[in-house]
């Protein structure tokens, strides 16, 4: 009888190792797809065209089409221009606060120290 209830007891391990490995075991009897081929792609030509040396001023917090088209019409086309430029006579010019003419050159001058300019 014992001998019986220990078959039976490494019948139920088994059993139990069988259904919790079961979704190993399923994987590894399934057949794998190839991995797809890989393929070069060729690099991109050069742009024939330079690029302008205008920068868009509309990335500074604040200015959008019309700060930006006023500051075009006063000669400041990059950020480097904006940022060596002085706040009160670019301010009575394009008829904004000095203050907010003091925030742009601050933030002109961060964003052109990224340029390299």
């Amino acid at each position: 009888m014992k001998k019986i209830l220990r078959l039976l007891g490494l019948l139920a391990f088994l059993g139990t190792v069988i259904w919790i490995m079961r979704d190993r075991f399923i994987s590894l009897a399934l057949p794998r797809e190839p991995d797809p081929p890989a393929f070069r792609v060729a690099p991109h030509p050069p742009l024939e065209e330079e690029p302008s040396q205008d920068d868009d001023l509309t990335i500074i917090k604040g200015i959008g089409p019309v700060y930006a088209a006023r500051l075009e019409d006063a000669g400041i086309t990059t950020l480097a221009g904006l940022a060596a430029g002085e706040a009160e006579p670019l301010a009575e010019t394009i008829s904004v606060p000095t203050d907010r003419v003091e925030n742009w050159i601050e933030e002109a001058a961060f964003l052109a120290g990224f340029q390299g300019d």
